[in-house]
C-alpha cells in the first residue's frame, strides 16, 4: 500500500521493518505521519483465523 500527498509518499506497512532496521528513526516517521495526516489512525493489523470446513472424504465406487 502506497499513500501520496502532495510531495509525500508512504508506504505504512514497509515502515516496520525500515525502524526495527534503524534505517527510518521513530521521529521521523512520526513527522512523516503527521505530514500525511494518517498519525491519528491505528495501522495495525490484526492476524484472523481462516477456519476450513471438514468434510467427509469421498467413496469412489
Amino acid at each position: 500500500m502506497l499513500l501520496e500527498r502532495d510531495d509525500l509518499s508512504i508506504a505504512p506497512f514497509n515502515a516496520l521493518g525500515a525502524l526495527a532496521s534503524g534505517a527510518l528513526a521513530a521521529d521521523e516517521w512520526r513527522d512523516q505521519c503527521d505530514r500525511a495526516g494518517i498519525a491519528d489512525l491505528d495501522l495495525r493489523v490484526e492476524k484472523r483465523e481462516v477456519v476450513t470446513p471438514k468434510r467427509e472424504p469421498r467413496r469412489f465406487r
